[in-house]
């Protein structure tokens, strides 16, 4: 019989695999927006008596943006700039060019590609301890996750459960037994793609 002053309790993880069982890739859209602010110059030759009309009309237009990354719709948000410019006379009416900004804002977006697939995740434990705290141990491992990357995917994966537990004597000591626990713990969940 051993006999120790002090019991040390030897948690000993060996990894001894680490492989992925199931792969399954889904496609989805990632949404990046930014707030955006676009002023268009506008020249407009009208009689004086219906420049008014032409600015209530305006005040109702969008502005389709579309930068080769970013599209959206923006809303007009104001005239500004305004020049009264004589262009003609005729009998009954007078034509005049106006030049002035029409602003335009509001948000628009960019879908970036985001590709995620379905991980399941295989770690190889031995664990040394006592057999009256086995339980303890495996409560604790069944309240961990799994810090999963692969270089292209990453994600946190959650316990999915134990497989083949083994149980060896280890070692007797006056009070109690130790014994070397092998198992394997599953880690199951969706890593994305960065």
């Amino acid at each position: 019989m051993l006999k120790k002053s002090t019991f040390k309790l030897g948690l000993c993880f060996a990894f001894l695999f680490l492989f992925l069982v199931s792969f399954k890739s889904t496609n989805a859209y990632a949404a990046e927006t930014k707030d955006v602010t676009v002023t268009v110059h506008q020249n407009v030759t009208v009689p004086d008596t219906v420049i008014s009309n032409v600015l209530q009309s305006i005040s109702t237009s969008t502005y389709s943006y579309d930068d080769g990354s970013y599209k959206g719709t923006l809303n007009y948000s104001g005239i500004s700039g305004m020049s009264q410019t004589f262009y003609a006379q005729y009998p009954s009416y007078t034509l005049y060019t106006y030049s002035f900004d029409v602003t335009y804002s509001g948000t628009v977006t960019k879908y970036v590609p985001v590709t995620t697939k379905d991980v399941t995740v295989t770690v190889h434990y031995n664990i040394n301890v006592p057999n009256t705290v086995i339980n303890n141990v495996l409560q604790s491992i069944s309240s961990s996750t799994y810090s999963y990357d692969d270089g292209s995917y990453k994600g946190t994966l959650n316990y999915a459960g134990i497989s083949g537990m083994t149980q060896t004597f280890y070692a007797q000591y006056p009070s109690y037994t130790i014994y070397t626990y092998s198992f394997d713990v599953i880690y199951a969940g969706t890593a994305t793609s960065y």
